[in-house]
């Protein structure tokens, strides 16, 4: 019943999110039969083997293209409650109370103080689903095992290292369990084939890509692993009740609690130190690939949430030896549930609104984009979102429009046709890109103007948002040049809506700001730092 209420939760909350970042990668840049320039399975992302991932974008692709997010999010869900029963059934075997494990999973299946990235992107299923295998595997393997259950938690083991790298500390997790049981022929034939498995695909594709510029050489990322992995662990804890500091010393009390109470070779005990070594191990090796982004990089919601469903069969049966024997337990329990819910659930909302605003906006931007290459539309820039979607080009989004795989039932307004013409029929850069009659200054705002020579002035600020509009008769380019640099922003406006752009414009040398539209009203806010040189234009009529 609870994890259907978190279904219900999770849906009404990500109601609005849309397509983002890496997963358009694996709707428009992946193939099962790939021609031309598509990858295919075996191709690595971000050093990670996805081939389950690509399997399953290119199914919903094909059923639904990105007309709906809902779908995909539906397989985000099933993989997360899935694993939310899946650890339920964990806990109990380990020897969690009932009322504890009800607690921990219903916290858990709401989970956005710590976790809300997973359950707001539908593409993460390719970061936490190899846990769902790992888990799945736990629950197979017995003390003495069954040929059938072996072969199962062997099968699901190959499907978690082909889904990410996070199916290393799955089948690490695994395969520390059996060592403790003392199950060593077991090792071969449960762990063997995603060895194997993984072995080959690395030997053959994944040691051929090239290394990204996020990571750090080997000898300095090693000595960062201590750091990292203390940071990673503490803040899986502060994040995840929203308690800052408390981390460190719920992370030193289970580990007493494991010091002190755990018998590796005595069930449950494998069950409960694999999962808890594989926390350390995770993030000991994500320290190795990811601690170029820093040491914050340890906290991150994504990495929480896998590092919470490691630590939560310690951490539970430690919060029980704690309270079992108190009196006051069933209130300490239900008080300590209520409040995690209230803060995970509106931790998650809010999250998972300041994501869907992003979204919305880029869908909104795209479909205009691809509406405006149907026009014949000249295009400066290829890439209409280079933050968020890199890798979704105009002409991508030409196809899926001619293909029928857009959604259809999005009003676009002039405001957005304007944001997706700043984002892609403008451009600044070293030399013009059009050529024509230069626009004229229809007005000017907190800022001096000077004449410095044919079609030339000087913009000298009076006041803070110094502001020149412009009128393009025709597409034509200007030049601007300023000192000390700073941030241009390009408002376009017409009678029925508005738009605007920030670019950067460097220190010393001229920039040519080039539009390949004849937009009737183009206001630049200027830098405030130093007087800007504009040339290519006419000055106002006097």
């Amino acid at each position: 019943m609870s994890l259907v209420l978190a279904a219900l939760i999770l849906a009404w909350i990500n109601r609005n999110q849309w397509f983002i970042a890496d997963e358009w990668s694996f709707l428009t840049d992946r193939s099962i039969r790939p021609t031309g320039d598509a990858l295919n399975i075996f191709a690595g992302h971000n050093e990670h083997w996805s081939a389950t991932v690509v399997l399953g974008y290119r199914v919903l692709f094909k059923l639904f293209g990105v007309r709906t997010y809902a779908p995909y999010l539906v397989v985000l869900f099933a993989f997360h409650l899935t694993l939310c029963h899946f650890l339920w059934r964990l806990l109990l075997r380990v020897g969690t109370q009932a009322w504890t494990a009800v607690a921990a999973i219903a916290i858990f299946a709401v989970t956005g103080a710590g976790g809300w990235e997973n359950l707001t992107w539908a593409f993460q299923w390719q970061l936490f689903g190899p846990l769902l295998f790992g888990v799945g595997a736990l629950l197979l393997i017995r003390t003495t095992g069954t040929q059938r259950n072996d072969v199962i938690a062997a099968g699901l083991l190959v499907l978690a290292v082909a889904t990410s790298g996070t199916g290393i500390t799955a089948t690490a997790v695994v395969a520390l369990a059996l060592l403790l049981r003392q199950r060593f022929h077991a090792l071969v034939f449960v762990i063997g084939p995603a060895a194997l498995a993984y072995s080959a695909w690395f030997l053959l594709v994944g040691r051929t890509e090239p290394t990204p510029w996020y990571v750090q050489p080997f000898s300095t990322a090693v000595q960062s692993i201590p750091a990292y992995v203390w940071r990673g662990l503490t803040d899986a804890v502060d994040l995840s009740t929203g308690l800052a500091g408390v981390g460190a010393i719920v992370i030193i009390g289970i580990t007493i609690f494991a010091v002190r109470q755990a018998q590796p070779r005595q069930e449950p005990w494998p069950l409960v130190l694999a999962p808890a070594a594989g926390a350390v191990f995770f993030l000991a090796l994500t320290t190795l690939k990811r601690s170029g982004f820093g040491l914050d990089s340890a906290g991150s919601s994504r990495y929480i949430y896998l590092i919470v469903v490691l630590l939560l069969p310690l951490a539970t049966l430690a919060f029980d030896h704690i309270t079992l024997k108190r009196k006051l337990r069933p209130i300490i329990l239900a008080l300590l549930t209520a409040a995690l819910l209230v803060t995970q659930v509106s931790t998650l909302h809010s999250e998972a609104n300041k994501q869907a605003g992003q979204e919305q906006l880029d869908k909104r931007r795209f479909l205009a984009t691809a509406e405006l290459s149907q026009r014949s539309t000249p295009f400066l820039v290829t890439i209409p979102e280079p933050v968020y979607s890199w890798t979704v080009s105009n002409e991508k989004l030409e196809i899926l429009l001619k293909d029928g795989d857009l959604p259809g039932n999005v009003n676009l307004s002039p405001s957005d046709f304007l944001d997706a013409r700043l984002w892609t029929q403008i451009a600044l850069g070293d030399v013009p890109m059009v050529e024509g009659p230069p626009p004229l200054i229809t007005s000017f705002e907190s800022v001096e103007l000077t004449p410095d020579g044919p079609e030339c002035v000087i913009a000298s600020p009076k006041s803070p948002a110094p502001k020149i509009t412009l009128r393009f008769p025709q597409p034509s380019s200007l030049s601007l040049q300023n000192p000390l640099g700073g941030t241009l922003v390009v408002t376009a406006k017409n009678e029925k809506g508005r738009a605007s752009r920030p670019l950067v414009i460097p220190a010393g040398p001229q920039q040519v700001l080039s539009v390949a539209w004849p937009a009737q009203a183009l206001t630049i806010t200027l830098p405030f730092s130093s007087p800007t040189r504009l040339c290519g234009v006419l000055p106002p009529p006097k």
